[in-house]
């Protein structure tokens, strides 16, 4: 079995011809009589710009309609700052969602910036990261995923996730099973279960697990759903959905370690994506309650306790599970958690759990091509 550092040699080595490095590279002899711009001074700005530095070439500005002042040490400027300074410039897209792309691109066609000046965004997925970057911050801990996960296939995806992320290489699948299931490691249901649905969305998820349960030669009523959906559209469709069904509980909170309120944004991109924790650049912010496990099975005897925790919620999933530190320690529930909104999500998560207690077995599981539904399984 190869070592990490080993395998970590190979990636690097493949980083250096991703697609982002080809497209700057060749971009470097044009720059000799135009200067170049990055359009986003965001986080994956910063990613360009180190690839830059590597390369040699020098970053004249950012460009943002929402930043001001200076980011990374390089002045900021606006659209029409852009067209009156730099009207010669070569201009970088640095936003890597098709819908922010595609707008950038058209804001500048409309500041007559000619085509072949205007370079879509070189990469296709926004976790994409420079080296240094990730290397000052993640490394180590995917490093310790690779050590800890058992299995190979665990191991082979701490790996192409790294490969995801620093050569913009899209994941596999490394199951047939279905997303939350993992046959072989998820036991079977048993004779009664409580689940928990944490982003429940539209009540699709809900709605299969009290199939699956029926479908095992279950009871329907010897099963119980509680359902958890903040965003307002999402969970009006799912209380449609689910009516027909006494077992089932939906509340319009997200979960959270406390019970406060946070805000919320709307996913701008992609509205079959829950709602995004507090963080998104754009998007009408609102603010909704969320609550704990904890707290809201405080009262519940040990009979009605979670047997089974499912989370997707847009990066609030370590913040969750530290708000159901009792349930877990006193329950053990199974677990399928999403792995894949944060870059620390395949070794935070997991050490989370493990600080909770120590007897969970873990797996690591891709169900579906490309950047979406990294589940972390503990049971």
């Amino acid at each position: 079995m190869r070592t990490f550092k080993e395998a970590l040699s190979e990636i690097e080595a493949e980083a250096k011809n991703s697609k982002a490095m080809k497209v700057l590279s060749a971009l470097k002899p044009r720059l000799k009589d135009h200067p170049l711009v990055l359009y986003g001074a965001g986080r994956l700005g910063g990613v360009f710009l180190d690839i830059c530095r590597e390369l040699g070439i020098e970053v004249a500005r950012f460009c943002d309609r929402s930043v001001t002042d200076e980011y990374e040490g390089i002045e900021v400027i606006d659209p029409q700052t852009l067209k009156s300074r730099f009207p010669n410039a070569f201009v970088v897209v640095s936003s890597s969602t098709h819908n922010y792309n595609d707008e950038i691109c058209g804001i500048l066609r409309r500041l007559d910036f000619p085509p072949e000046r205007i370079i879509p965004c070189p990469v296709d997925y926004p976790c994409f990261d420079s080296l240094r970057r990730f290397s000052t911050r993640h490394l180590d801990g995917y490093a310790w995923a690779y050590d800890f996960f058992e299995d190979e296939r665990s191991k082979q995806l701490v790996l192409d996730k790294l490969r995801l992320v620093l050569c913009s290489r899209p994941l596999a699948t490394n199951t047939q099973s279905a997303c939350y299931y993992e046959e072989g490691f998820i036991p079977p249901l048993a004779s009664t279960e409580i689940f928990v649905d944490v982003g429940a969305y539209i009540g699709d998820t809900a709605e299969d697990f009290i199939g699956r349960f029926q479908k095992a030669g279950r009871q329907q009523q010897d099963c119980r759903v509680h359902a958890f959906e903040p965003d307002a559209v999402n969970y009006a469709q799912a209380v449609r959905r689910l009516s027909r069904y006494t077992n089932v509980k939906i509340t319009q909170k997200g979960l959270w370690s406390t019970e406060t309120e946070l805000v919320f944004t709307p996913n701008a991109d992609d509205g079959q994506q829950s709602s995004f924790v507090a963080g998104s650049a754009t998007g009408e912010k609102y603010r909704v309650p969320v609550t704990s496990l904890d707290a809201y099975f405080r009262d519940e005897a040990e009979g009605k306790l979670p047997t089974f925790i499912k989370m997707d919620i847009e990066g609030a999933e370590k913040e969750a599970l530290l708000g159901a530190v009792e349930i877990i320690r006193q329950n053990k529930p199974r677990l399928a958690i999403c792995a894949y909104h944060n870059l620390e999500d395949i070794y935070e998560l997991p050490r989370t759990i493990l600080a909770i207690r120590k007897d969970y077995r873990f797996a690591l599981r891709q169900h579906d091509p490309g950047y979406w539904n990294t589940v972390l399984y503990a049971v």
